[in-house]
């Protein structure tokens, strides 16, 4: 029998695949137990609609993240800081370059900026900054005297 699996099962499968199991484990135990549902010919045509959503769904998030991309790679910011002869009070965060960029008009969460360390130092320094899974960007924080 052909069951569609609504839990990860060990040795059997994960949640949304359809598997052949015995009739009496499917009866007895999966659909009772709600480990599983009968795999009709409805179940299953919704189970194909709902992962060709996912797929265009999936597919739109890509696209938007190769666009957002383009548009932040190479793209310069200024944060200004307080120094005292050369020396900087503090540093330059994480916290600080997300505002910087929501300034310029770039919505993005801090963790994604990639920062070895806080930066401490005046002038120009490059940021990586993880747009997507496998994707970033690179930026310039140019860090000035106030």
């Amino acid at each position: 029998m052909k069951v569609l699996l609504l839990k990860d099962l060990k040795g059997k499968g994960k949640a949304g695949d359809v598997v052949d199991v015995n009739d009496g484990y499917a009866k007895h135990f999966l659909i009772p137990k709600k480990f599983a549902t009968e795999a009709t010919k409805q179940i299953l045509s919704e189970l194909e609609q709902k992962r060709q959503k996912e797929a265009r769904i999936k597919e739109e998030e890509y696209q938007n993240a190769v666009e957002f991309t383009k548009k932040l790679n190479g793209f310069a910011i200024d944060i200004k800081v307080k120094t005292n002869q050369e020396k900087l009070h503090g540093s330059v965060t994480t916290i600080d370059i997300a505002k910087a960029l929501q300034d310029a008009g770039f919505e993005l969460d801090k963790r994604a900026i990639q920062l070895k360390s806080p930066i401490k130092t005046l002038g120009p320094h490059t940021v990586d900054i993880k747009t997507y899974a496998n994707m970033s960007a690179v930026i310039t924080v140019n860090v000035i005297a106030e």
